[in-house]
């Protein structure tokens, strides 16, 4: 990836970055955002950056052409945190779920994450299938009442806010 712009990464990846040569330069000094360590390079147009768990997000990688006489000025990347966000809105029933089976909830998927579902203060209800991804089946049982699904996405970075969905066994309210 050239020097310049802006990248995402997370903790424990490994990332090459390179500059073209520049004319009259004899060395390149690179300076890494706090939590990244160069395994290989430092000194050369090439570097090879390991994101450790000390990066935490939104600092600069910088580099600086030097020559016998003096450096250049920096140039620099900007590298964020690869945070996933909060799912999309869940689709699927929320009223009229007793005694029900199989009943599709989903999310719309986005490359790198994974889904983690949950259901609160739902008795009678279970995850039949799908959980990780962004598409779950649920099990709902004639002792279900009511709850909450949830969903967050998670990958190497973290686990991103939770998007919620109010259940409950009885049918929507007729029209007026």
């Amino acid at each position: 990836q050239a020097i310049g712009g802006n990248t995402k990464v997370c903790p424990g990846e490994t990332k090459t970055y390179f500059i073209p040569s520049v004319v009259g330069a004899t060395s390149y000094t690179w300076t890494m955002p706090v939590g990244a360590i160069i395994v290989n390079g430092q000194g050369t147009q090439t570097i090879v950056v390991n994101y450790t768990t000390g990066f935490t997000s939104n600092d600069s990688l910088k580099v600086v052409a030097n020559s016998g006489c003096a450096s250049s000025i920096p140039r620099s990347i900007l590298i964020k945190r690869n945070s996933p966000a909060t799912p999309g809105v869940i689709s699927g029933l929320s009223t009229g779920l007793c005694n029900m089976m199989n009943v599709p909830y989903s999310v719309t998927a986005n490359p790198g994450v994974t889904q983690n579902w949950n259901l609160t203060n739902a008795a009678g209800s279970v995850i039949a299938s799908g959980q990780n991804t962004n598409s779950i089946a649920i099990n709902f049982s004639a002792a279900f009442v009511s709850g909450n699904l949830t969903v967050t996405a998670n990958n190497a970075c973290g686990t991103s806010a939770a998007r919620v969905l109010a259940i409950k066994a009885p049918p929507s309210t007729p029209p007026a």
